[in-house]
Formats: C-alpha cells, sequence, structure tokens
C-alpha cells in the first residue's frame, strides 16, 4: 500500500483528497503548512507528495526541497492556482511529477498519481537492468559476459520461434595456444592482447550482434539478422583477418590465429546450452582439421549424440564391470622367448561388440575416468600375472608391461598410489613397467622427476612408448634412467622399403644401447621386418607376426609352450 503525503492550506482540498484516494486503497497523511509537512516527510516515508505551490508559511517548492533531501524517492505532485515560469523552472529542476492547476478534480490527480507510480516504476527496473549489465561486463575487455550473453541467447532463442527459419547463429572464438602468449609475453602482455582482440572483434560485427567474452582466451557472437550463409562466412572470415594482424604491445610484437565454431540456425534448439554445446563440437571439429571456422552440421549431430550416448554407457559399463584386458607378447628377439605381456584394456560393449583401447582410454581422459579405469587395469593385470605365476612355475620371468597417461604421472602421489595398486596384489613391482607416450617428458617439471624417481626407487621398471611419433628427444631418456625405449610402428613399418628410414632407426638403436637401454620393436608384422630388426640389434619386439592381444584364456596356452 502507497503512503501519500497531501500538504495544503486548504481543508477543502485536503478533506476531498483524503476521503477520494483513501477509496483506492491510499494511506494518507496531511498537513496544513509547510513546516508541519516537513516534519512529517523527514519521520515517515512516504511514496508520493502533493504539495500546494503557495502554503502559508514558506514557499511549497522549497517544502519539496527538504522531503526529497531525506525521502529521494519520493514522487512530487505540485498544486498551484498561480504558477509562474520561474516556479516552473525550479520544479523541473527538482524532478516534480506533475503540476496540476487548480481548480482540482479527483481524476486529474488519481492520473497524476499513477503517471508517478510508473514513471518510478521504469526507474526501477532501469536502475536494477543497469546494476545487472554492470555485474555481467567483463572487467578487462568491457564486454558482456557469460551469463549476459546466454541470457541474450535465450531471449534470442525465444524471439526465433514460430513457423520460418530462424536468423540467429551463434560463433564461438577461441585463440589458438594462447597459453604460450602468456608463457612467452607474460600475463599482462597477454591480458592486453585480449583486450585489442576484443576491440577488434567488435568492429567485425554489428550494432545488432552481441559479442562476449565466455573465458580467458574465448569470446562469443550472437549474430542476429542473417540474410544469407555468404554473410555469414564473411562475417566469421573479418573475425580470422582482424585477428591475425600482429599486436604491437609495448613495442612487443605478438601474433595469434583464432578458430571459430559456427551454430547457423537456432530456430530449433530449445535451450542457451544446447546452442553452446554444438558450437563447441564445431570448433573442436575445426581444430582437429587444422584450424579455420567450421559451421555445424548433421553429421556431427549424429557424432555428437553417438559421443553423449558413448559417455553414458561407459560410465554404465565400469559400474557393470564390462572392460576386460587383452594381452599381448613380447618376445625376446635372440631366441623369440616370451618374456613380457603388454596389458590392453578392451570394452565388451553390450551393443557395439567390442571397443579397442584406443579410443576407450581418449573418452576415459574426456570424463575424466582414466584414473578409476586405470586403476582396475593395473589391479586386473597384476592379479592376472600373479594367478599364472602361482599356476605355472616360470611365469616369474614374465614381466607385465602397461601403458598409462602421462598426464597421470605429473600428479603427486601417483608412485605410492600405483605401488600400493601392485602391492595388493602380491606382486613384486620389479616385475611390472610402466610405459609412457614420450611427447609427456618435454613437461620437464619437478612434480615429473619426483614420481619418475619415486617409481624407479620402488623397483618398476620405465619405458617410453611409440618413440618417434611425440617429442622424442634423448636428453630426457637419459634424464629420467629410463630402462627402455619402444620404437614405434611408424618406423618399423618402413624398415624393408625405405633406406632413410633404416638408417635414422639404426641411430636410435645405437643411442639408446649407449644409453643403456633395452631397445623394443613395436608393430612387427612380417618376417621381413623381424629379420631387419634382428640385423638392428633390438632386444625384444612385439605385433601380429608375433601375436596380436588376446584374452588370457588364450595367452596361457603360449605361456605353457614358453615354460
Amino acid at each position: 500500500m502507497e503512503r501519500i503525503l497531501v500538504i495544503d492550506d486548504e481543508a477543502s482540498i485536503r478533506k476531498a483528497l483524503s476521503i477520494g484516494l483513501a477509496c483506492d486503497d491510499f494511506e494518507i497523511d496531511l498537513a496544513s503548512d509547510g513546516r508541519s509537512g516537513i516534519q512529517l516527510g523527514q519521520n515517515q516515508i512516504y511514496d508520493i507528495l502533493i504539495a500546494d505551490l503557495s502554503l502559508p508559511d514558506m514557499d511549497g517548492l522549497e517544502v519539496i526541497e527538504k522531503i526529497k533531501f531525506s525521502s529521494p524517492d519520493i514522487i512530487p505532485i505540485i498544486i498551484t492556482g498561480n504558477g509562474s515560469l520561474q516556479s516552473s523552472l525550479e520544479a523541473l529542476r527538482l524532478e516534480v511529477n506533475d503540476y496540476l492547476e487548480k481548480p482540482l478534480s479527483l481524476k486529474s490527480v488519481k492520473d497524476a498519481i499513477a503517471r508517478g507510480l510508473k514513471k518510478r516504476e521504469r526507474m526501477r527496473r532501469a536502475i536494477e537492468h543497469r546494476a545487472y549489465q554492470n555485474r555481467c561486463v567483463d572487467s578487462l575487455t568491457g564486454l558482456p559476459d557469460r551469463s549476459l550473453f546466454m541470457e541474450r541467447l535465450k531471449g534470442a532463442i525465444t524471439g526465433s520461434e514460430g513457423p520460418g527459419d530462424g536468423s540467429v547463429a551463434v560463433f564461438l572464438i577461441n585463440v589458438e595456444q594462447f597459453k604460450k602468449v602468456n608463457d612467452l609475453f607474460g600475463l599482462h602482455t597477454g591480458d592486453l592482447v585480449l583486450a585489442e582482440l576484443s576491440c577488434r572483434l567488435q568492429a567485425c560485427v554489428r550494432d545488432i550482434d552481441t559479442i562476449a567474452r565466455m573465458n580467458g582466451d574465448e569470446f562469443a557472437v550472437l549474430v542476429e539478422a542473417i540474410d544469407s550463409h555468404e554473410n555469414l562466412i564473411a562475417i566469421a572470415e573479418r573475425c580470422q583477418r582482424a585477428a591475425a594482424k600482429a599486436f604491437s604491445i609495448n613495442g612487443t610484437r605478438v601474433n595469434i590465429t583464432v578458430n571459430i565454431g559456427i551454430v547457423a540456425k537456432t530456430h530449433y534448439y530449445q535451450s542457451p546450452d544446447e546452442v553452446l554445446r554444438d558450437a563447441e563440437s564445431a570448433l573442436a571439429r575445426c581444430k582437429e582439421q587444422g584450424g579455420g571456422f567450421k559451421v555445424f552440421d548433421q553429421h556431427m549431430l549424429e557424432q555428437a549424440m553417438e559421443s553423449l550416448q558413448l559417455e553414458v554407457d561407459m560410465r554404465l559399463g565400469v559400474q557393470n564391470q564390462e572392460f576386460l584386458l587383452h594381452y599381448q607378447p613380447i618376445v625376446r628377439v635372440a631366441d623369440l622367448q616370451l618374456v613380457g605381456l603388454e596389458a590392453m584394456i578392451h570394452w565388451n560393449h553390450p551393443e557395439r561388440g567390442l571397443i579397442y583401447p584406443d579410443e576407450i582410454i581418449a573418452k576415459a581422459e574426456e570424463l575424466d575416468l582414466i584414473h578409476q579405469i586405470g586403476n582396475w587395469l593395473i589391479g586386473e593385470g597384476c592379479r592376472q600375472m600373479q594367478a599364472w605365476r602361482s599356476t605355472w612355475p616360470g611365469c616369474e620371468k614374465i614381466d607385465l608391461h602397461i601403458n598409462i597417461p602421462g598426464q597421470r604421472v605429473l600428479q603427486p602421489g601417483q608412485a605410492d598410489v600405483l605401488a600400493a595398486i601392485v602391492r595388493q596384489q602380491s606382486v613384486d613391482p620389479q616385475t611390472v613397467q610402466f610405459d609412457f607416450n614420450d611427447s609427456f617428458l618435454q613437461e620437464n617439471s619437478a612434480a615429473l622427476t619426483e614420481t619418475l624417481l619415486a617409481m624407479k626407487d620402488m623397483g618398476f621398471k620405465l619405458a617410453i612408448d611409440g618413440f618417434g611419433t611425440g617429442f622424442s628427444s634423448f636428453s630426457y631418456l637419459q634424464q629420467f634412467s629410463l630402462d627402455a625405449l619402444k620404437i614405434g610402428q611408424s618406423f618399423i613399418s618402413r624398415l624393408v622399403d625405405d633406406p632413410e628410414n633404416y638408417e635414422i632407426v639404426k641411430s636410435i638403436v645405437g643411442l639408446a644401447k649407449k644409453l643403456g637401454l633395452i631397445v623394443v620393436a613395436e608393430g612387427v608384422s612380417s618376417e621381413a621386418q623381424f629379420n631387419q630388426v634382428k640385423s638392428l640389434d633390438f632386444d625384444m619386439l612385439q605385433g601380429p607376426w608375433v601375436g596380436e592381444p588376446a584374452e588370457a584364456s588364450t595367452v596361457i596356452e603360449r605361456i605353457k609352450k614358453c615354460l
């Protein structure tokens, strides 16, 4: 209920307004002069002030000014019988809402009150909107932030509903390898590059479009009223050209490129999250294909749905114990004696059948299930090896090889975790070899060094897997005191027909031998390749020529033959 203060020296006006306005559920207080009105106005909170311009003890505008000082949100309405131009100008200065002339009608007063309340509501909403806008603006670039962008995208989706095709598009723009900019030039320079990039991107879009900073090095654009696919592509190309121009930051020249994922039509989407999901899919595909921009299409939608279903299935697969291990033989080159088994995870999917390690590992890393699945792999591999050793004397000579993601080794305390899993199965760590992809060695961090040294102290053997496909630096092989080097199939497959490749592999093997490493050939698929491997003095080999990965029940037959 709104409270109204009426100040007028005419008793008839006070009485008429008191009765007439009370009927509309207003709470009315009355004053006959300026001083008593000011006293009421300073002791109570009122929504509306109706004051006579000419009061017996003081000017009505002076009364309004004093009351507004203590109640700045009050709505002032002036009543006058003989207003002057000066009074009118003063009323404007005091933001008087209405200026009513006597004789009054109750309707004119009610209309003035209604206008005042509507005006106050508009002002309140505008203030709240400005405050919200200020809260949702990125402090570095001055652009809308993610929450404001998502709100505008939601409004755009709602506005595009109905018959016909929607005309709203969304760009997701990511700076390629921006971390390198921060590492090379510092965070301050990186921030200045982002601020300048935001200005350039704004110049590439129209006033009706919204560009926002979604997070560190990612921007989004809401492109409205697009009339053709060609115009949409033209905007994307302008954004790329703008980003490709060198940035000059305090005398430092910085070059960057951007990738853009595009959702061209939002008409059939139900929520902003769905649009961003598909824009991210297009951005990821763009990066896979070497950069530039990519428009989300039906094929990508099908892949996204398949990936989502695989995510659900994998989580269920972990619960339902649908994973199993296959073991690939590793033999000594000199006599083809079995010396190791590499445990490889497979997934017996209820609908798709057998899913192979590469797809499993990639998805598990994406879903943050890699530790859970990895721990199971190590534990199950050790359990099986211990079971074979208990049944078949001589199996102690066969090592278990396990490939684990390098990122895991970068996390503190992992050596203790791995040792606990192995010892829980009563397996000697000296019979377990962990293989890592060579690309993770370039991290060269204190955590990496600490973990690898701890693993060595516990007795584990360490090897680089697929040497030649990643970072491939011999300096790291020496630094981390590794035991073995596995040369990847990309080299081994060309040993027979590529003399230059043969010489490269010969050099690698020679250097590895000088470092005291055991050298393993991966992916050997023919007798001709085996002969080359033997001539190059490899120590061990694995691959289809020796045996494909197989379930434990099949592998045991191979083990029995070797004992």
